[in-house]
């Protein structure tokens, strides 16, 4: 498998330089040095890296059976490049970003799409990227707080998927509308995946402040007074098949964000609703037809010296509604079950130290879960917890260049 891996990532790159040469013309040794490559007046073509590396230890009180009740070890969670740019004019931009799984080791693809921008601000992006829903979401994970994101937006997430966005790029209002092909929908034929169709819209309003305040999660220094609030809402048509069918999902999120020189704040709402059509009832929990299901995420940090250390805490609960269920094809939608209690809860506290900035940051924390986990959750560090509490520990440093 590491052969193949390395094979086929040996062929991205050359794939890649490949492209770049027939776009624009021969370049210098010295423009081949930067890190924008240009190919000439038509054409420029960015490579960049990033990375992080993390050391994660968990204890469980109520493992499943023949389970260990302590795992620790190293995990790289994100080593990627990303090739961008654009082509023809500024306005017309790309990005392409492979990624590969920690669990089977293959290679796919993250973002892989086309855009278009407009000098009236409006933008149309077509291809494979995650659209506009929640922000914790909507900001990069690297521009994220603690070491993960939280359980609830890992659970309500749209995720990567296919599709056309269009968004109108406005000061203070932000609406943007995708027509997609359902969550989890990414790396996949127009067979294959779990939706007949799906959209989904998000609006954001700028009420105080600039918009660059919040392209990460942190109050940096010379921030002012920043609010923005948003809502998103996505609906997806399930397909109605015997042993493989799936439910219509309609799901919304709500989040507030305030951001000052040396402080931050956020809380989200997230809520979803299941129905069951026809023969997908033979393939799915006995009740998951009707559930409605909330998350709530609580967010704050204040630096301790300015855009260096800072500190950080986060509260999040889950209300299952006794169902567990990701709308999702591959390994971790064999964890969908009716379950025995209700409510997830996770507590967690750290602290950052930033070298520069997001581009390079060690990160410590510690997450408390009292309620049971219903599957593995790897990129959080919780496992399956039957019942009983979870403490996890979490190191990372990560790199941008």
């Amino acid at each position: 498998m590491a052969t193949i891996v390395r094979a086929r990532g040996i062929v991205l790159a050359g794939a890649a330089a490949a492209f770049a040469g027939l776009l624009g013309a021969p370049r210098s040794a010295a423009a081949q040095a930067q890190p924008g490559i240009s190919g000439g007046p038509s054409t420029s073509i960015r490579v960049n890296g990033e990375a992080q590396f993390r050391y994660v230890f968990d204890r469980r009180w109520g493992g499943p059976p023949g389970t260990d009740s302590a795992n620790g070890g190293f995990q790289l969670k994100k080593v990627r490049l990303v090739f961008s740019g654009w082509l023809l004019t500024p306005k017309l931009t790309f990005r392409v970003r492979p990624n590969y799984d920690r669990t089977t080791g293959t290679l796919g693809l993250d973002d892989a799409w086309a855009g278009y921008g407009s000098d009236a601000g409006l933008r149309v992006v077509a291809g494979q990227f995650k659209p506009a829903f929640m922000r914790e979401e909507v900001v990069d994970v690297f521009n994220h707080l603690p070491v993960e994101r939280s359980y609830v937006a890992d659970y309500f997430t749209i995720s990567y998927t296919q599709g056309v966005e269009v968004t109108l790029g406005g000061h203070r209002l932000r609406p943007s509308l995708a027509v997609h092909d359902g969550s989890y929908g990414a790396n996949t034929d127009f067979s294959a995946d779990r939706s007949d169709y799906a959209v989904v819209s998000r609006l954001e309003w700028l009420a105080a402040g600039p918009r660059s305040a919040f392209a990460s999660f942190d109050g940096w220094s010379g921030t002012p007074p920043s609010f923005l609030l948003a809502a998103g809402a996505d609906y997806e048509r399930g397909q109605v098949r015997t042993g493989k069918g799936s439910p219509d999902v309609f799901k919304y999120s709500v989040d507030a964000s305030f951001a000052v020189s040396g402080a931050s704040a956020f809380a989200a709402l997230y809520a979803q609703k299941f129905t069951v059509r026809g023969d997908a009832t033979a393939s799915l929990p006995t009740s998951l037809a009707g559930a409605r299901q909330t998350g709530v995420v609580l967010q704050g940090a204040a630096f301790a010296t300015p855009d260096h250390l800072e500190f950080y805490a986060r509260f999040e609960q889950l209300n299952f509604r006794g169902v567990y269920y990701r709308n999702n094809a591959t390994a971790i939608q064999t964890g969908s079950r009716n379950l025995a209690t209700d409510r997830f809860r996770a507590y967690t506290l750290g602290a950052a130290y930033y070298f520069a900035r997001d581009a390079s940051k060690l990160s410590f924390d510690v997450v408390l879960s009292p309620d049971p986990v219903p599957v593995d959750a790897g990129g959080d560090g919780l496992l399956r917890n039957d019942a009983g509490r979870q403490l996890v520990v979490r190191t990372q440093y990560q790199i941008r260049f």
